[in-house]
């Protein structure tokens, strides 16, 4: 009974020492500020790089969340894994739009703070370098008041009309997926997005007059996204579906890439290519212009001709009885690029003997074989190709018809011969008795 009790009254103590930790754990954390948002990209004054030295500030409302000096010309931070960024932090709410200064000099776009978010890439540009100076540090203050309410923003993909709403901070409540009618263009934003746009409305257009591609690069499709510099974070999807039969000459669908123009040049973004789907496929992070591109991939040189080799030559057997037939072989090979036929020619002392026609694809060997027989002795010739042997045929038998040794006959004879003996011999013991 006293271990029950014992155990009884562990147990509570237990379950009061969780319930203390579980509310005590809200208390510990309040008044404490979010995870810091990482920033870094590219910074142009004028369409020139920023020089070394210049700051790059950060503020949300009149608050200097965020400081950063130039060490490298035309861009602040550096990408991933690197852990050299422009840092935001500080007691700002989610979804609060961050402006950039270059120097004293306001950037006119604006990111949404994201607690924890980045590295984001966020390219600064200014177009004058009348004030780009450094300006000093202000004090901190609270963040400006943010929006209150809910907003609509309308979207048309190409002509085809749609909506999705966004909270107060400017975050995605629930997934949209925005195309046009033809299926051409295709947006697929995830709850959560944090959605940086100006005004009420979100376009995408065909453009008209894009900017050129390099040389090896072939412009499918291009079209235009705004407002310019509509950031999301994370990124979204864009995709765009492509016809195999309308891509320019030379471009394979395996080629195809999305590209955004960053004011100067065309860059590639990270892309997946379906070629089931015909689509390809990669993560948005702001707009601009996007195109569908394509690498134009070199024709493959021609395959060279083909080219004959004839080898190893023999003859059997090499010595021969009048009109004993002979063997002769050769291997014929192609070790061209191409496919090709061949005509093999038997020579015999110089005069054609025999020929085939052989056709070889590349790379292959075939062995050709011909007989003769000749009824005359004497050495012969043998040529094929590049390659010659030769084979002899031996002296007749000479010996005239019916001269030939007859087993039969010469038994007959010796027998003959023999009884002839036997009589002689009977003659003369006979004669010898009488007298």
């Amino acid at each position: 009974m006293n271990g029950m009790k014992w155990t009884k009254t562990l147990a509570g103590a237990l379950l009061v020492l969780a319930l203390c930790l579980a509310l005590a754990a809200p208390a510990s954390v309040t008044g404490m500020p979010p995870m810091p948002h990482a920033f870094y990209g590219q910074v142009t004054i004028a369409g020139q790089p920023a020089a070394v030295d210049t700051v790059i500030i950060a503020k949300v409302g009149a608050l200097e969340c965020g400081r950063y000096t130039i060490t490298s010309a035309g861009k602040y931070g550096n990408p991933p894994p690197s852990n050299d960024y422009l840092i935001v932090q500080g007691n700002i709410t989610a979804g609060a739009l961050i402006e950039f200064y270059v120097g004293d000099t306001k950037v006119s776009e604006t990111c949404p703070f994201v607690p924890g978010g980045g590295p984001t890439q966020f390219n600064l540009a200014v177009s004058t370098s009348s004030s780009v100076s450094t300006p000093p540090t202000l004090a901190p203050t609270s963040p400006a008041p943010q929006s209150t309410g809910a907003r609509t923003i309308s979207a048309s993909i190409l002509g085809h009309g749609s909506s999705f709403t966004i909270n107060q901070s400017g975050v995605l409540t629930s997934p949209a997926v925005l195309a046009s009618a033809d299926g051409k263009v295709q947006l697929g934003l995830n709850a959560n997005t944090a959605i940086n746009i100006q005004g009420q409305s979100l376009t995408v257009s065909v453009e008209p007059s894009a900017p050129a591609t390099p040389a090896n690069v072939k412009l499918v499709n291009a079209y235009d996204f705004g407002p310019d510099n509509t950031s999301f974070d994370p990124a979204i999807n864009l995709t765009f579906k492509y016809d195999l039969a309308a891509l320019p000459s030379g471009v394979t669908e395996s080629n195809l890439y999305i590209g955004f123009w960053n004011g100067s040049s065309w860059t590639d973004l990270p892309y997946k290519v379906n070629t089931e789907a015909k689509t390809v496929t990669a993560e948005v992070r702001h707009f601009t212009i996007m195109a569908l591109l394509g690498k134009v991939t070199s024709a493959p040189p021609p395959p060279s001709p083909a080219s004959f080799t004839v080898s190893n030559l023999t003859v059997s057997p090499a010595k021969a009885k009048a009109g004993e037939q002979v063997n002769i072989a050769v291997t014929l090979a192609n070790s061209g690029g191409s496919e090709g036929s061949y005509k093999v020619v038997l020579k015999i002392n110089g005069v054609d003997e025999a020929e085939q026609q052989i056709t070889l694809v590349p790379e292959e060997k075939q062995e050709i074989t011909f007989t003769t027989s000749k009824e005359t002795a004497g050495s012969y010739n043998v040529t094929i190709g590049d390659t010659s042997g030769s084979f002899k045929v031996g002296m007749p038998n000479t010996a005239p018809p019916g001269k030939k040794l007859s087993w039969p006959l010469f038994g007959s004879i010796a027998v003959g011969v023999l009884l002839i003996i036997f009589l002689i011999i009977v003659l003369l013991r006979r004669r010898a008795y009488y007298y």
